[in-house]
């Protein structure tokens, strides 16, 4: 963890400058908590050299609002990774993130109004399935995945 600063800005800047490609910038508690503190730096270094990891968890729990989504920027969301939670059991953050999650519509996450506002604002980036569960682990690969599509594309198509 680090604070932002104008030399870790730059840093970022310069790092984006040598991969070549835009640097995927998740928000989650700590230094850049929410959607609109990683519009703030995605505003300073610019959508080509960085861009917003929107994960559905750390945006329903760490903070972000509504407005914030529906107004940011839609070019300057890069990915967003998509996931449900069941209803918090404890203010292990670290245990909720990692432990309890869920497939989409299985959790507490108004995941219709997420996808709806992107969506009508023209968002049409990529979605990556991000179900960290204890319970979930367990089950094959293949099982996994099949259930992540089965679940997320409703959303989407």
């Amino acid at each position: 963890r680090t604070r932002v600063t104008e030399e870790s800005l730059d840093r970022l800047g310069r790092i984006a400058d040598l991969l070549g490609v835009p640097l995927a910038l998740e928000f989650a508690p700590g230094p850049v908590a929410t959607l609109d503190q990683a519009e703030a730096i995605v505003r300073v270094l610019g959508p080509a050299r960085a861009t917003i990891l929107a994960d559905t968890f750390h945006f329903f729990r760490a903070g972000s609002t509504r407005a914030m989504l529906e107004s940011v920027p839609v070019e300057h969301i890069g990915i967003v990774q998509f996931n449900d939670a069941l209803p918090a059991e404890s203010d292990d953050y670290m245990h909720e993130t990692i432990d309890r999650r869920a497939w989409p519509g299985d959790g507490e996450f108004d995941l219709d109004w997420f996808t709806a506002t992107l969506r009508q604002r023209g968002w049409h980036g990529v979605v990556a399935v991000e179900v960290l569960s204890a319970e979930l682990r367990r089950l094959p690969v293949a099982e996994f995945a099949r259930r992540g599509y089965q679940t997320t594309i409703p959303y989407w198509s």
